[in-house]
């Protein structure tokens, strides 16, 4: 396990060292879940931010949900049995590790691809007729 910024470089040598990716930040767009897929990591993160856009369960990784929560009460969201649901996560990814390693890479080269990507922006900024 490791925390922080790293270079590109550092990136590129020591993602495919690992298995899987966990993730469990809400940042609206984790660059490093992309970065990650990329290097064939499937994620497995709680239900937070954009991640069910990125994560296509049984495919790229796996998604955990949260157990719902009173946010004015508690705004620190995650209860016992959220982190029960994750490891249940990380066991089925585990299990079928190179079926959700290949799948990460494809999604990655495929819907994160940048020219794809450009032609969703295009295509959601055009003009919509009535």
């Amino acid at each position: 396990m490791w925390e922080g910024k790293k270079s590109n470089d550092e990136l590129a040598r020591l993602l495919p060292q690992h298995d899987i990716f966990l993730f469990s930040d809400q940042s609206a767009c984790p660059n490093v879940v992309l970065e990650a897929m990329s290097a064939g990591l499937p994620v497995v993160a709680f239900d937070r931010g954009s991640i069910r856009e990125l994560v296509r369960e049984g495919v790229s990784g796996e998604v955990a949900t949260l157990a719902k929560h009173d946010q004015f009460s508690n705004s620190y969201p995650f209860l016992e049995g959220d982190y029960h649901t994750l490891a249940i996560k990380i066991e089925m990814v585990a299990a079928s590790l190179s079926k959700y390693q290949s799948g990460a890479r494809r999604e990655a080269e495929t819907r994160f691809d940048l020219d794809a990507m450009v032609a969703s922006y295009i295509k959601f900024m055009e003009p919509r007729t009535s």
